[in-house]
């Protein structure tokens, strides 16, 4: 799984730099980064919390 966010992260940045981060920030940029922070937060959170295995549920990563 890590490997298919890492490469979906690799192929989309030029788009994200082009997109969000060269552009005046609205609230819809606010949003999209709040959510990709959130998002690599709680993976990070997981891989500490596990020992590096992959979340299959919910439950395992904020509970």
């Amino acid at each position: 799984m890590f490997t298919l966010v890492a490469y979906d992260h690799l192929m989309t940045f030029a788009d994200e730099l082009e997109l969000v981060w060269r552009r005046k920030f609205t609230v819809a940029t606010w949003l999209f980064l709040t959510v990709s922070a959130w998002c690599y937060s709680a993976r990070m959170r997981n891989v500490y919390l596990t020992g590096y295995r992959i979340a299959t549920t919910a439950s395992s990563l904020f509970g």
